[in-house]
């Protein structure tokens, strides 16, 4: 047989109290906060890991133009210079301003060195492909905002050669 006093509660630590109230995430803190697991994503080197959190507060935020050139940072990362570049200049469409933003981006990263690596990587990418003007924003871009204007200057005019009506070089 079956006691329902059983299913009672022993004592009063044990009674089920009211539900928990949850606040509801707003938006916008569901974009900080993937945009905040991309940056660790980041600092660790993963950038795979932080392009695909950039994507989600992308999914939330599609006119944000600084989620953009952070998606294009991790991009940089993986090698993938044209998916970058094409979201440099999707985050120069929605606001142009970006391209004048104050950055060093070696601070983005845990060790500064991996930056170089980076640009190290891209300039010998560069020179097997020396026609790739997508590379040759990409690398602008990175040096533009690594304190280096004038190297950026010369990236940005190979672009121009390349590619005449380039509006984000």
């Amino acid at each position: 047989a079956y006691d329902e006093t059983e299913l009672e509660p022993r004592d009063e630590e044990h009674k089920s109290a009211e539900p928990l109230e949850r606040e509801v995430p707003t938006i916008e803190s569901i974009i900080a906060n993937h945009v905040k697991l991309g940056d660790f994503y980041f600092r660790e080197g993963k950038y795979d890991k932080a392009a695909e959190s950039y994507l989600r507060a992308l999914a939330y935020a599609p006119e944000d133009a600084s989620i953009h050139f952070i998606l294009a940072d991790a991009l940089f990362g993986m090698g993938d210079y044209h998916y970058a570049a094409f979201i440099i200049r999707k985050a120069l469409r929605l606001d142009p301003e970006m391209a004048k933003a104050k950055a060093d981006k070696r601070e983005f990263y845990k060790d500064p060195k991996e930056f170089e690596k980076q640009l190290e990587t891209l300039r010998k990418y560069i020179g097997e492909k020396p026609y790739d003007s997508a590379a040759h924003l990409v690398l602008g871009y990175n040096l533009c905002f690594s304190g280096k204007p004038g190297a950026a200057k010369e990236a940005f005019a190979q672009v121009l050669k390349i590619s005449p009506d380039d509006q984000a070089a």
